[in-house]
């Protein structure tokens, strides 16, 4: 009789906890305010949650665990909503945020709790834990925030999650951080790059999506610079892909912060010069991403220029805006050749700290591809600027430029590009000839073309090896 009197009391204990829990609770509803009753709650689970800790009892955990979930509804339901003010504070502010605090207090208890006194199912919540927190404190800057703040703020929460969980080595802190901060991008995009006003005489768009950018190129730099192997490790694939993903998410943000801060006219130019840039800096960074940027703005360039910018730029300092944008773009695409070309020479000396299977197939082709770009980008601005005479002229004296560079470089695309211009020349002006000159005319077109081809003929015939060695 005994021992079945003592299973028997044994078996009334868990009912005794969540007979006490669900009584203090009901008191709770009946006596607190609306808004205050989901605090108060999780103040009860807390409690719960650290006794059970302290004594090992998961029949106090449970009825904590469960008080938790209660009070995250009471004060999504009851409070978030609520516009009611308390001493001039609206009283949503600081429900949401004791609630957020606790789960995260609750991920940091399980962290420094004996293994011994968790069980699997409280291993299982502490995800859970680090998500909730995190989605009440976003949740309370979404509700009390200016529009304008909601993304910095959000961008600061990133920040402070992804270096907890860097400096505890808790992916679960990290992974809530980066969802934060792809949601910090979109509130700006939505909201601050389109804001109109001014701050300290800089625009609203000025004094919060640069400092955006800024925090997320450091949380790049921060994730690139972990260690990925051996027992120092501190990340994990999904960090290297996020790591990898932010610095397309910051290149993507500063265009769309230049092009509202200053507009789209001479955006070629400004591409231009961020194309040199991606290279220069994936090159000395040894990252591939940074180089693949640099090949999509180097398409954008030529696509911008001769769609857009050859038609409607006005006069920048005091040059005409087309031919501006086509020296600096130019310059732009040659620098960017010679800069392959010098990473595939020292290749070997370096290996990539972060590879693409993509712009690994375009760096053979790098050099030639940009040397290309650049012979269009002349010829295109020549056909928009010049006709009939002085077009040919103009592609014969590119052309002849572009062969001899290419003969002096040992660039065959440009060789090739230029001697091409030069055959398209020979056809237009043999087209011109017939169509539109007088006999007299045709005469002395054909005795200066045969000249011509006589000249190249005999050069090529005399120095015949040593332009072989240069091929």
């Amino acid at each position: 009789m005994g021992r079945s009197g003592g299973r028997f009391d044994r078996s009334l204990r868990p009912l005794f906890s969540w007979a006490g829990t669900a009584l203090a609770a009901l008191l709770v509803w009946l006596e607190a305010r609306p808004t205050l009753v989901g605090p108060v709650w999780m103040i009860l689970a807390l409690l719960l949650i650290e006794a059970g800790m302290a004594l090992g009892e998961p029949h106090l955990r449970g009825p904590g665990y469960v008080a938790a979930l209660a009070a995250t509804v009471a004060v999504l339901a009851l409070s978030a909503p609520s516009h009611e003010r308390l001493a001039n504070i609206a009283t949503r502010t600081p429900a949401l945020l004791l609630v957020a605090a606790a789960y995260l207090y609750l991920f940091l208890l399980q962290r420094r709790a004996r293994a011994d006194r968790l069980h699997d199912f409280d291993r299982s919540l502490r995800p859970l834990f680090s998500w909730a927190g995190t989605a009440l404190a976003a949740l309370l800057v979404w509700l009390e925030a200016r529009p304008t703040l909601v993304g910095p703020v959000w961008m600061i929460l990133a920040l402070l999650l992804v270096e907890a969980g860097i400096a505890l080595g808790e992916s679960d802190l990290r992974l809530p951080g980066y969802v934060v901060l792809v949601a910090s991008h979109a509130s700006l995009a939505m909201s601050n790059l389109t804001a109109t006003g001014l701050v300290g005489g800089l625009s609203v768009r000025a004094m919060t999506v640069t400092p955006a950018i800024a925090a997320t190129y450091y949380l790049w730099w921060r994730l690139r610079s972990l260690p990925q192997e051996g027992s120092k490790r501190a990340g994990d694939g999904r960090d290297e892909v996020f790591g990898r993903f932010l610095s397309y998410l910051g290149a993507a943000m500063i265009g769309l912060f230049v092009r509202f801060e200053f507009g789209l006219e001479g955006a070629a130019l400004r591409w231009s010069l961020a194309m040199v840039v991606l290279l220069l800096a994936g090159h000395v960074l040894r990252d591939a991403d940074l180089r693949f940027q640099g090949y999509l703005v180097a398409a954008a360039v030529i696509v911008r220029a001769v769609g857009f910018d050859f038609r409607s730029a006005n006069r920048i300092l005091g040059l005409d805006g087309p031919l501006l944008i086509t020296i600096v773009g130019v310059a732009g695409y040659l620098a960017a050749g010679f800069l392959i070309r010098m990473r595939r020479t020292a290749a070997g000396a370096r290996n990539d700290r972060r590879s693409l299977e993509i712009e690994s197939t375009l760096e053979p082709y790098g050099p030639d591809l940009m040397w290309l770009l650049a012979v269009a980008l002349t010829a295109l601005y020549l056909y928009r600027t010049w006709s009939g005479v002085p077009l040919i002229v103009a592609w014969a004296v590119e052309g002849l430029c572009a062969a001899g560079a290419g003969f002096a470089l040992k660039a065959r695309s440009l060789r090739l590009s230029g001697l091409a211009l030069l055959a398209v020349c020979v056809a237009m002006t043999l087209v011109r000839a017939f169509t539109t000159f007088d006999m007299p005319g045709r005469i002395v077109t054909f005795l200066v073309l045969g000249v011509a081809l006589l000249v190249i003929s005999f050069a090529y015939t005399r120095y015949r090896e040593s332009i072989r060695k240069v091929l």
